[in-house]
């Protein structure tokens, strides 16, 4: 996921006149934390990318002492290692490419297959990457010839919207279809036509931001593909900018880095919160830096590549993390520091409001699961460790699991670690389901079933 810039020669000197709008009540910050990893392999300006299976693809644009590149390398955030084994794909070498994964392929359309994307350099071609098998394959063309576009997915279906086809900007909505290898040219253009701009999909709709056409752009439009419609009453990014990354962390919109017109290569870092509609400022991006390629694995954003003013190819691999690790039940149970200024803490209709009796939750747990109390006791010590995690600032994508194991204490009348309780076979089972779910949770594993 990612937004695009070509190298013009004269874009940034039109830029420097415009000007950046801050809007005053979005300047407050969240607590998040920036984390450098294992540099690319090579330096890489302009490519394109996107998560597969926990791993992130980066592939084509401009490679230090190299060029133009059809190169694929493949970060693993498990080992914190890249891969420089996987098939290149089938050319020219591109860059300001779009792109976008559908299950366990990537799909990169359009771009420039020359520097400025000038005289015919700009061009259509769609491939597609299995990550299964590491092939590339040539898929229909997209209809319109663009660079600098931006690409997601809704519903395994790829959106491309916006770019420029030779210096000019778009406001073309095209969707391709894999299980048919068609373009749908039907939909409803872009109200405000830009390039160098972000995309990505939140709740099934399509959220462009940013970018430049007539001027440098903080707008956000959302495309909804039931309705076919466009929405331009949202909050617009306080930087207006081009060239930066986007990704997506619990529904929220984070846009990193970029081009400002004034700055070339910002370590700004604004997110948008579709629910309230509004902007908030994050952790600043350790390395400022522009044409960089972003995309989200396990909730942790990861930022690879770009240039600056003073460095032209940057290989450095940064990772945000907005929440708190969270801990296991072991760690709050002997924590009193930890758990003390975070109680009282409600499990079901029972209340923990001391250290003591938080600690007795946690020493009755016996999640060998031998019997009904232990299934209960288990789940009720797991419902707390998450529920401090949350309170002391993890991810709350664990809250609906968090409000499903209340409702089930709830409902076998949980009085804390001295009750006895009686449980039918499936609600045994879904004592033993939670406590797993949560369990997960609480190890770092995530919140996914």
């Amino acid at each position: 996921m990612k937004s695009t810039s070509r190298l013009t020669k004269g874009m940034f000197t039109i830029l420097l006149g415009l000007i950046v709008v801050v809007f005053a009540s979005d300047t407050f910050a969240q607590d998040g934390t920036w984390e450098t990893k294992a540099p690319m392999p090579v330096a890489r300006i302009t490519g394109a990318g996107g998560v597969i299976n926990g791993k992130f693809y980066v592939v084509e644009g401009y490679l230090a002492g190299v060029g133009p590149t059809t190169s694929l390398h493949v970060y693993d955030p498990g080992t914190d290692t890249w891969d420089t084994t996987k098939a290149s794909a089938l050319g020219p070498p591109r860059a300001n490419a779009a792109a976008a994964v559908i299950g366990s392929k990537l799909y990169v359309a359009g771009g420039c297959i020359n520097q400025y994307c000038n005289s015919g350099g700009t061009t259509n071609i769609l491939e597609e990457y299995d990550s299964v098998t590491d092939t590339w394959t040539f898929k229909a063309p997209m209809p319109t010839p663009r660079n600098t576009a931006a690409a997601a997915a809704i519903d395994g279906k790829l959106y491309v919207v916006g770019g420029s086809p030779e210096y000019t900007a778009l406001a073309t909505l095209e969707v391709y279809d894999p299980a048919t290898d068609t373009w749908d040219t039907t939909k409803a253009p872009m109200p405000t036509a830009r390039h160098e701009m972000g995309a990505a999909a939140i709740g099934g709709k399509l959220y462009v931001v940013g970018g430049a056409g007539s001027s440098l752009f903080g707008k956000l439009e959302v495309y909804d593909p039931a309705t076919d419609m466009w929405d331009t009453t949202k909050a617009p990014m306080p930087t207006a900018r081009t060239d930066f990354g986007v990704g997506v962390i619990n529904g929220q919109l984070h846009v990193v880095g970029g081009n400002d017109g004034v700055i070339f290569g910002l370590n700004t870092h604004e997110v948008y919160d579709p629910v309230s509609d509004t902007w908030t400022t994050e952790a600043p991006m350790p390395t400022p830096r522009v044409y960089l390629v972003a995309d989200v694995i396990n909730s942790k954003l990861y930022v690879a590549g770009g240039r600056s003013v003073s460095i032209e190819f940057i290989d450095v691999l940064e990772a945000f993390t907005r929440f708190a690790a969270p801990q296991s039940a072991g760690y709050w149970k002997t924590n009193a520091a930890a758990t003390t200024p975070l109680l009282p803490v409600m499990l079901g209709n029972y209340t923990v409001d001391t250290f003591p009796n938080a600690q007795n939750v946690f020493k009755t747990m016996n999640c060998s699961i031998k019997s009904n109390n232990d299934a209960v006791g288990c789940l009720a010590g797991q419902l707390l460790a998450a529920k401090l995690n949350v309170e002391n600032g993890a991810d709350p994508c664990i809250n609906s699991t968090i409000e499903s194991a209340d409702a089930f204490l709830i409902s076998v009348g949980y009085i804390g670690p001295s009750g006895t309780y009686t449980l039918t076979k499936a609600e045994r089972q879904s004592a033993i389901d939670l406590k797993t779910l949560l369990a997960n949770y609480n190890t770092g594993l995530g919140c996914a079933p």
